[in-house]
């Protein structure tokens, strides 16, 4: 019997680097070879819903388990989506065979903090982190 996992999409990058935390563990991650490259990567934010939905529908047509859609949108500063495009968006996705959507992610504000800026409020969280036990044997992403 196969196993039973969520299928990995072809998702845009959202920021080309990101620290994610979660008040135990502190997750660093940066887009490949974007020291480089920054300029070769489109945002997430700037791809059109659209776009995503006909990239997910191509995925979808292969896949017999729903597929977990994000989507981006800026609503920034007194920026609003109107109800009518979000039921365009819905009839378009319906229409090319989508069978749920996952996440509609909302980039809500223009400033960024450096990332040097959040590594040093991230670092303590860290290293209490990496001195934690992490003795579960269940967790497969925490021995890798």
């Amino acid at each position: 019997m196969p196993h039973s996992h969520p299928h990995r999409l072809p998702y845009p990058v959202r920021e080309l680097t990101l620290i994610k935390t979660d008040n135990q563990r502190v997750n660093y991650w940066a887009a490949p070879d974007s020291d480089t490259l920054a300029g070769q990567y489109q945002s997430a934010w700037d791809i059109p819903a659209r776009d995503m939905t006909e990239l997910y529908a191509i995925v979808q047509k292969w896949t017999d388990q729903g597929i977990s859609a994000d989507f981006y949108r800026r609503v920034i500063g007194d920026a609003s989506i109107a109800t009518t495009e979000l039921i365009e968006d819905y009839l378009y996705r319906v229409k090319l065979g989508l069978k749920s959507k996952y996440y509609m992610n909302q980039k809500t504000s223009n400033g960024m903090k450096a990332v040097a800026d959040l590594a040093a409020v991230a670092m303590p969280a860290a290293k209490a982190a990496v001195s934690a036990d992490t003795t579960d044997s269940d967790c497969e992403a925490c021995t890798l």
